[in-house]
């Protein structure tokens, strides 16, 4: 039964189901992009805040002090006339972390904390993002990311504070205030997420299982979908109402035990870009004393760098547990403390709760990321355990991390709904991360829910690879481009006779306006790269050229396409790639001549509504060892289709097939 559970849980993260969103193409984000939130009553908040806006060189309009976060507070609910002191309570001075309520219980539910939170932070942020304008635009529909520095409390508690239940109603303000643009006007909407349902059994309600509308939206990693607010959408059952749910804003803290530490981690987020020379390490412990066997996923995770052509990882699954590396390491992700070197004897755990100040010695690079598999990893973002005796922890905790050396990095402040006890999918952070997202994107497009366990912390901007889109007419000489590269509308771009071009990575080669491959020059496309060409578009390949589409790459065409071979120099199609075909979609003009097609296929695609109809000849082809190497969906749609003078080689398969017959 256990190696059947196993099976199920593999076979369902097989299938990565995200939310399907349309592309947003947005640009990378950018220091207009953030809005920075510190405590106006703590010297260091302000010291962050400062220092922060003058590393991003963020201009002072997207910035907000909160005068009203009170350590001691009396706040009365409206609806019940009642009283409650709130405290701030975990951390010195006025960095406290947690909005506590004093009089906090299982049952009934109280609500003055959220109170607490809606009046002196978010009812501030609201209206700073609506009444804000910048060049000639609302800052509202400007800001993406919302970063809270050191001395905003990162979560509020109403349970008795002893306890660390995944109660909804004990919950990380993040998980809040990426719904606030749902309602700028009325802030106090997002009391609609507070599980007011008492407890039961003695056991409070557990939390909301809200979807992330963004999580592993961009599956072929097409860097198409940085983040926009309002766009991500989701529904949920919340209070036993089905609800739609927009995810606004992503939200992070800059935060760790000290102004100097949180000093570092903005210098090493802001060096990020030129970090080099290090290893993605992940120690996948096979068999942890609890957790479970796949809690990091490392088998997809290996799988799409490899796709990717990233090869500088460890990710190791045997039962050595490593407390180095011979390199810089980008990332650290483990089992935690469930690692156990010996899970037949007794569960015999490896690690302390220190582990991460006491037992590790890894060389952090600029940029690193933390991700450990463990429930409350996140208790606190602010203080170090190992010098506070009224912290107590079973767990690693994620500003040890910091104080190590390291940069950003995710966790869970309570066990919730998501991949076992680990808050994030590697296998689409750190990917999403290497090819140039921002850390922030990378991490919510890794993260499976929203709300209740979830928090992000570190720099919003961090980014540790550099791929800037080009737009480019004129000739683009031999090289390997990893990034995107666009022929705009109306330009022309030549690769030159006898230039070899390479696309690897993730890279986007888009066809706008017209592209003519020379006689005799070599296009290859590797990893998990693109060719696309829009409506419009016109792609002319010439005598000799070879196109060679491998690995897990994409060719999809909206526009003209011709390969004009000769009898004595033939064009040559060689189509490896995983689907074994070239998908033309309503083009106008499909002309192939001395060409020879070799594995794959001309997949041709029809709408039914469109008005485009398509000119297909091929003469004097070759198709070799393909399987079905033309079909085509609609032949209603075909203002002429000829095969002359054409053979099949080798054929595996059917021959030629129409409107699903051969």
């Amino acid at each position: 039964m256990k190696k059947f559970l196993y099976f199920l849980i593999i076979l369902l993260l097989c299938f990565k189901i995200a939310e399907v969103h349309a592309q947003t193409y947005a640009n990378m984000p950018g220091p207009e992009n953030v809005l920075v939130v510190y405590n106006l009553n703590s010297s260091v908040s302000d010291s962050v805040a400062n220092y922060y806006l003058s590393a991003r060189g963020i201009q002072e309009s997207n910035i907000i002090g909160l005068p009203d976060l009170d350590t001691l507070a009396y706040i009365t609910d409206p609806e019940t006339g009642v009283e409650h002191l709130i405290e701030l309570r975990q951390g010195e001075g006025n960095e406290k972390e947690i909005i506590y309520d004093t009089q906090g219980r299982f049952d009934p539910v109280y609500r003055h904390g959220w109170i607490y939170f809606i009046d002196r932070i978010a009812i501030p942020i609201a209206n700073k993002l609506k009444t804000t304008n910048e060049n000639g635009d609302t800052l509202k529909n400007v800001i993406r990311f919302i970063v809270l520095c050191k001395g905003v409390p990162f979560r509020i508690q109403i349970t008795p504070f002893n306890t660390h239940s995944s109660c909804n109603q004990n919950v990380p303000i993040d998980g809040l205030l990426c719904f606030l643009g749902e309602d700028l006007n009325d802030p106090y909407h997002l009391m609609t997420y507070l599980n007011t349902t008492p407890a039961s059994n003695g056991k409070c309600q557990g939390t909301y299982s809200i979807k992330n509308p963004y999580y592993n939206v961009d599956q072929n990693f097409s860097m198409d979908y940085n983040f926009i607010p309002n766009y991500f959408k989701t529904t949920a059952i919340i209070n036993g109402q089905f609800t739609n749910i927009t995810l606004s804003y992503l939200v992070s803290h800059l935060d760790a035990p000290g102004f100097d530490v949180v000093k570092n981690m903005i210098d090493s987020s802001v060096a990020a870009i030129n970090s080099s020379g290090y290893d993605w390490f992940i120690d996948a412990d096979p068999t942890p004393c609890a957790g479970g066997s796949i809690i990091l996923n490392q088998y997809f995770t290996r799988n799409i760098f490899n796709n990717l052509g990233i090869t500088n990882y460890f990710i190791d699954n045997s039962e050595t547990v490593f407390t180095s590396h011979p390199k810089p390491v980008m990332s650290y992700s483990s089992n935690g403390r469930h690692t156990s070197e010996n899970p037949n004897d007794n569960c015999d755990l490896y690690f302390q709760p220190s582990y991460i100040q006491t037992q590790l010695y890894f060389t952090y690079i600029a940029g690193s990321v933390f991700n450990t598999g463990e429930s409350f990893n996140a208790r606190t973002i602010g203080i170090d355990p190992l010098n506070d005796p009224s912290f107590s922890r079973d767990q690693g905790q994620i500003p040890e991390f910091f104080i190590k050396g390291g940069t950003v990095g995710v966790g869970q402040v309570f066990h919730g709904p998501g991949t076992g006890g680990i808050i994030n999918d590697n296998s689409v952070m750190l990917p999403s991360y290497a090819l140039g997202y921002s850390f922030i994107e990378a991490a919510y497009l890794g993260m499976t829910h929203l709300t209740a366990t979830r928090i992000v912390v570190g720099d919003p901007l961090t980014r540790i690879y550099d791929c800037p889109e080009q737009t480019l007419t004129g000739t683009l000489n031999s090289g390997t481009y990893s990034c995107k590269i666009i022929v705009p509308e109306g330009g022309t771009l030549t690769i030159p006779s006898g230039a070899i071009v390479n696309f690897d990575r993730n890279g986007l080669f888009r066809i706008l306006g017209t592209l003519i491959i020379s006689e005799n020059a070599v296009l290859n496309f590797y990893n998990k790269s693109t060719w696309e060409c829009f409506e419009n578009s016109n792609i002319i390949v010439e005598p000799g050229a070879t196109i060679n589409l491998n690995d897990k790459t994409l060719f999809s065409c909206y526009g003209s396409f011709i390969s004009n071979g000769t009898a004595s120099n033939f064009v040559k199609f060689n189509i490896r790639n995983f689907d074994k075909k070239m998908s033309f979609n309503n083009s106008d003009t499909i002309n192939v001549s001395f060409t020879t097609i070799k594995k794959g296929k001309f997949y041709i695609l029809k709408d039914l509504t469109s008005q485009i109809f398509t000119d297909i000849v091929f003469q004097d082809c070759i198709f070799d060892s393909c399987a079905s190497p033309i079909v085509i969906s609609d032949s209603q749609k075909l203002s002429q289709f000829k095969i002359i003078n054409s053979q099949l080689t080798n054929n595996e398969g059917f021959g030629i097939r129409i409107n699903g017959s051969q």
